[in-house]
């Protein structure tokens, strides 16, 4: 295992927790299907099959959570945040705004997004997200803590204006970097 440099006050673990903020359940529905509106070309509604036919990319990339474990070298299959924005037609928005099935928000930054190369996963280690990870479709955003990245996403707005999501508005950092230990609101 071959680990990158590890962020302040984070710790290794091999194993990642599933983790939710309250009961997860197969959000997996037949047929599942992502809303995208806001500053695109044209609002859009996107089936599974229509993620599978965007650029697909494979990374490598540590996980960080904001209660300080971090998980080396998970292998993510996806659509890359860049590619994803092309695909759909992106008006020069500068923040998304991701709305999950369960009810969970997070507001992120396109240009940190597009800097770190954040992905939209849809396997992990080649193989399909399971519940508890967030199938069908989840973002991972490398350089942020994983509250960024929302699993079970349902729509995508593109603005902005950047709003507060779920731990944001229970006094965590908006930009949640990392490596500048950006946990809570005051740091």
């Amino acid at each position: 295992m071959v680990k990158s440099s590890l962020p302040k006050n984070q710790y290794w673990i091999r194993k990642r927790p599933i983790m939710s903020v309250g009961s997860f359940k197969n959000y997996w529905e037949n047929p599942w299907s992502i809303e995208i509106d806001g500053l695109v070309e044209k609002n859009l509604e996107l089936s599974y099959d229509d993620i599978l036919k965007m650029p697909q990319s494979k990374v490598e990339y540590d996980l960080h959570c904001v209660d300080g474990w971090s998980v080396p070298d998970m292998k993510f299959d996806g659509i890359l945040v860049y590619d994803f924005l092309n695909s759909i037609n992106a008006k020069g928005a500068l923040y998304l705004w991701i709305e999950s099935i369960d009810g969970y928000t997070s507001g992120v930054d396109i240009e940190e997004l597009l800097d770190e190369k954040a992905i939209f996963a849809l396997k992990i280690d080649s193989q399909k997200l399971t519940a508890g990870d967030g199938a069908p479709m989840r973002l991972i955003t490398p350089k942020h803590f994983a509250y960024k990245g929302a699993k079970w996403i349902k729509k995508i707005t593109l603005t902005n204006q950047f709003k507060k999501g779920f731990w944001e508005q229970r006094g965590y950092h908006t930009r949640a970097r990392v490596f500048e230990d950006e946990r809570f609101a005051n740091d």
